[in-house]
């Protein structure tokens, strides 16, 4: 989190899918935004995972290197 000091940790329970986990689709829905920006620094190969999940959701979603 050296890269974003600012951000929020949440630890996940085994879910591969970020967005299955409610704790982080709380803190992604208390931001106001409905943009999610997923960068694979930090989210490695799953990041389309919850990507896809955003969308189903109403959100517009960008997957990034």
């Amino acid at each position: 989190m050296k890269t974003r000091p600012h951000a929020k940790y949440i630890a996940r329970k085994g879910e591969i899918n970020a967005w299955d986990n409610p704790e982080f689709v709380a803190a992604v829905k208390a931001t106001g935004r409905k943009n999610a920006d997923y960068r694979r620094d930090h989210h490695q190969r799953l990041h389309g995972l919850p990507a896809i999940a955003a969308v189903a959701d109403g959100y517009k979603s960008v997957c990034r290197d």
